[in-house]
């Protein structure tokens, strides 16, 4: 066998019939088909090193060089979802990050009316840089024998309240109705703004708003 100016000879490709020539490891190695590389050249402290050595892998977006076309079975329902509220502290990084996507020509802004409409999902980063998601819940279905697979359990359940269910009451259940009545006569007070104590804030969200509490320890217990 040989390869450019390189010649080996390995007698197990020796038969009396016309096989195709499989080359072993070997064989192209002594080729020079093939080169073992035991250790790295050059090694990089950081990841900016390794930026600024390969500037053209790290520009620009990597994009699919096709187009994708989504196929929708024939009795696919459209659905429109109504856009979530954002919160206020996001609102302006939301906007700014809608527009540097457009100008990069990853989104593209439309004006006219569609069948499908997605929920957006705000998800910061720990750069505190935002990515931006669909959540297509009404395009991605799957059937009911799918849905068995993704079953999973909690230990909540509605069994006190449905009709023809034999009643049991145990520790499990006293208890929880123990901790309703400690928390409904135990409510955290009213109490002044104490700017030299910490700050502790609660909140909740709706499809219809924002809800938060300020609270602060006073006297070993946290006060409103």
């Amino acid at each position: 066998m040989k390869a450019t100016d390189l010649d080996t000879r390995d007698e197990r490709l020796q038969a009396c019939v016309e096989l195709n020539l499989i080359l072993g490891l070997q064989a192209c190695v002594e080729l020079n088909l093939i080169k073992r590389i035991d250790g790295c050249s050059k090694l990089f402290k950081n990841l900016e090193q390794v930026v600024l050595e390969y500037p053209d892998v790290f520009a620009g977006l990597g994009q699919y060089p096709k187009t994708h076309t989504i196929i929708l079975k024939e009795d696919a329902i459209p659905h429109v979802q109504v856009a979530k509220r954002v919160p206020q502290a996001l609102y302006s990084r939301l906007k700014n990050k809608l527009k540097d996507l457009e100008q990069q020509g990853i989104i593209q802004k439309i004006d006219k009316p569609t069948d499908w409409l997605h929920p957006l999902v705000i998800v910061e980063k720990p750069n505190k840089d935002l990515r931006l998601c669909l959540n297509p819940k009404y395009l991605i279905r799957i059937d009911q024998q799918s849905a068995d697979y993704c079953t999973f359990g909690t230990p909540f359940g509605r069994n006190l309240t449905r009709q023809d269910v034999e009643f049991i009451w145990t520790t499990e259940h006293d208890n929880a109705l123990k901790q309703v009545k400690h928390l409904l006569t135990n409510a955290p007070v009213l109490s002044f703004f104490n700017p030299t104590e910490q700050i502790e804030i609660e909140t909740d969200a709706s499809k219809d708003g924002l809800g938060a509490c300020l609270l602060q320890n006073v006297d070993e217990s946290t006060k409103l």
